[in-house]
């Protein structure tokens, strides 16, 4: 995945709760599997790794405990 496109996530305002943090993210990346699925296996690794980088850890917990 291109670089700006992280960097363009990155830049995005987070919303109320994390939940809607980690969809709205999840979404953009989903746009971009169309593009890339010839490559899916190596894509869903960039995906994973790229939202372990940019969402907060209280964020993932409150989604592993709520979500």
């Amino acid at each position: 995945l291109p670089s700006s496109f992280f960097l363009s996530v990155n830049k995005s305002a987070p919303l109320d709760s994390p939940r809607s943090l980690i969809l709205k993210r999840r979404q953009k990346i989903i746009a971009r599997t169309k593009i890339h699925c010839r490559n899916l296996p190596g894509l869903m690794d960039d995906v994973y790794y790229a939202l372990r980088a940019k969402v907060p850890d209280h964020a993932l917990n409150w989604l592993k405990k709520y979500g």
